[in-house]
């Protein structure tokens, strides 16, 4: 499981221009974090990119559909939007991700220079960050050698091709608003959380030992990873309201009663707000599409980042100790 303190955070960016001309400027930045928190600002233009009409072209207004009018009535100063992106954008660990980083980290210096910023905040290719989605099953590859272990990993590789490709359908597929900054991030942050969801499936499904033991009222009861068919059952909806806090490093661990009769499922991981790792109560509800869960007593959380291939130790204590709490005895790996 990756580390919450010193771990790298990824956001998801995206900038509206007036046009792709030389002389163009930034019209709309827009951001999403890792847990799905989102921002975007209008960009009121610094008079000096308004001092000739090369950079404003009207083939572009129509795509994005933002006006001149609108920016001087609704935009903020460049001073302002560009001090609020610094404090999320250049702050320590974060990595910026987007899908036309050359555009869009030349509109961001423009922006920054305008508000003389002078904070340099590098824009990368987002397909890094699905490549590091990835990452993982290539940790998940047995120990082989010669051309058995070229043929596994040419076989892990494929499988991230097409599971990177299968995401980028899906979000081409929806029915959202286009060229515009913010649900622009989000389109990219979805299909890095679709793709980091499918790795995490891929390695539960081969990773299926279970990684304790417990009795509870004389019966021995398995406690593992969650499974896609168990959260398969808890797959739904949930409806738009605040979450209570957002789990980051998470893992969804199951409970497994004698003879497979019933399994309880619990989200375990680093609680943001409360600097704790912390354990639901039983989950009710998981949304895949939007990352969240609803647990028995009906608090919602956020699910940031995902754990990796392992949990690890100090999650796997606190979650012997939840065992302990709630009834359980001779807890054994």
């Amino acid at each position: 499981m990756s580390g919450h303190q010193g771990a790298a955070r990824f956001v998801f960016l995206d900038l509206e221009a007036s046009s792709l001309l030389p002389g163009a400027f930034p019209l709309e930045i827009g951001w999403v974090e890792e847990d799905g928190a989102g921002e975007s600002y209008l960009i009121r233009p610094a008079p000096e990119w308004l001092a000739s009409e090369v950079g404003w072209d009207a083939v572009s207004a129509a795509v994005h559909g933002i006006s001149r009018e609108t920016l001087a009535a609704e935009g903020q100063s460049p001073v302002e939007v560009a001090s609020r992106a610094v404090q999320v954008l250049a702050a320590p660990g974060v990595i910026v991700y987007s899908d036309a980083p050359e555009w869009d980290g030349q509109w961001l210096r423009l922006l920054l220079d305008a508000a003389s910023r002078p904070e340099c905040v590098v824009v990368q290719d987002v397909r890094e960050a699905y490549a590091a989605a990835c990452r993982p099953l290539l940790g998940a590859v047995p120990r082989r050698e010669g051309s058995a272990r070229d043929r596994l990993r040419q076989h892990v590789h494929a499988l991230a091709r097409m599971t990177i490709k299968r995401a980028q359908e899906a979000e081409a597929e929806r029915s959202r608003v286009r060229h515009r900054a913010l649900p622009d991030a989000y389109g990219i942050w979805r299909v890095w959380r679709a793709v980091s969801a499918e790795v995490r499936s891929v390695l539960i499904e081969r990773t299926g030992a279970p990684l304790f033991r417990a009795a509870y009222r004389g019966e021995t009861h398995t406690v593992g990873q969650a499974s896609p068919d168990e959260l398969g059952l808890l797959a739904g909806q949930l409806a738009d309201g605040p979450a209570r806090d957002t789990l980051t490093s998470w893992t969804l661990v199951s409970v497994r009663w004698p003879n497979s009769r019933r399994s309880d499922v619990h989200a375990l991981g680093w609680r943001v707000d409360e600097h704790v790792v912390w354990i639901t109560s039983q989950v009710r509800v998981f949304d895949p599409h939007e990352f969240k869960v609803q647990t028995r007593s009906g608090a919602v959380y956020r699910l940031g980042a995902p754990d990796g291939q392992t949990i690890g130790a100090h999650f796997l204590a606190h979650l012997s100790y939840a065992l302990r709490v709630w009834g359980y005895t001779d807890i054994s790996a």
